[in-house]
């Protein structure tokens, strides 16, 4: 089931290919390893319907599966 990020800033982007659970389990528990420079330690990539984005953790305010 797709996902939903929702950030503290009101935007809001759709995971298509993970769901809510999962997403936040990664956001939580799996922070993306830094190589090199970037990413900083603490983001992780999430695929969108758009192309894959960097989400920092402390920016989102919730995730919901969207139906």
């Amino acid at each position: 089931m797709p996902a939903e990020i929702v950030f503290s800033g009101g935007e809001r982007v759709e995971v298509p290919d993970e769901g809510a659970k999962g997403l936040v389990q990664r956001l939580a528990n799996d922070p993306m390893t830094q190589v090199g420079d970037f990413p900083p330690v603490g983001w992780l990539d999430v695929k969108t319907k758009d192309g894959v984005i960097y989400v920092n953790a402390a920016e989102v305010a919730y995730v919901r599966d969207k139906r």
